[in-house]
């Protein structure tokens, strides 16, 4: 059975089948092998913000999601879709190239068993929720190009960059705040409450010792 996302903010959504080939299809084209955890986790934790915010997104599947976001599967970018088909604003433009156009006609059509063999066992990991996440908050990534891009013309505003490889993996809109563990994976909700209670623990009894430390301080100084 595939893992169940979680999140601090009581988001609850459990993988399809369905979720995790797209997923897979999209981490085909997204980036390397050594990345393939940091676009897993990064489309999770996107993914994740957006079902906290909830709204319309409360309906939204992972794997509608992946397609939303991920050039290689998203139906605008395919050959007949709004952004290249002919007439549309990027036709004839590289981004729009034949030979883009047939590898994403490949990327929506391939089978489990046609994924990269590493790529897959990464994948395999991340559905069974054991895959340690090397991106934590970054909920957005491209090429550097496309990112410096965006941050020039203000279609963006990454607080952080978490991770530059072929891609670069930023925080965005907020998820710089989250607690350490905000999104979290699980094959079982008691696995991912513990989870989630071993991380959250220090900065409450931190709190905790600080409050009494106040109260200490306090009192010594009504007594002195």
């Amino acid at each position: 059975m595939p893992a169940t996302i979680y999140t601090l903010r009581g988001t609850r959504y459990t993988l399809t089948d369905q979720d995790v080939l797209w997923a897979a299809r999209s981490a085909q084209w997204e980036g390397p092998p050594a990345e393939t955890a940091a676009i897993l986790w990064t489309m999770t934790q996107g993914f994740a913000r957006r079902r906290d915010a909830g709204g319309r997104f409360r309906s939204e599947s992972f794997g509608g999601y992946v397609r939303g976001f991920s050039q290689p599967v998203n139906p605008l970018w395919m050959r007949d879709g709004e952004k290249c088909r002919p007439g549309g604003p990027y036709a004839g433009q590289d981004v729009c190239a034949p030979v883009r156009l047939d590898r994403r006609d490949q990327a929506v059509r391939m089978t489990w068993e046609e994924i990269n063999p590493e790529k897959r066992a990464i994948i395999q990991r991340w559905v069974a929720g054991s895959l340690p996440n090397p991106v934590p908050r970054a909920v957005d990534f491209g090429s550097a190009s496309l990112v410096n891009s965006r941050i020039a013309s203000g279609r963006t505003q990454p607080s952080q960059i978490v991770l530059r490889g072929s891609n670069i993996y930023i925080t965005e809109y907020g998820s710089e705040g989250w607690l350490p563990g905000h999104v979290r994976m699980s094959r079982s909700a008691a696995g991912a409450v513990a989870q989630q209670a071993l991380i959250v623990a220090p900065f409450v009894i931190a709190g905790a010792a600080a409050v009494g430390f106040g109260l200490y301080m306090l009192a010594r100084r009504r007594t002195s």
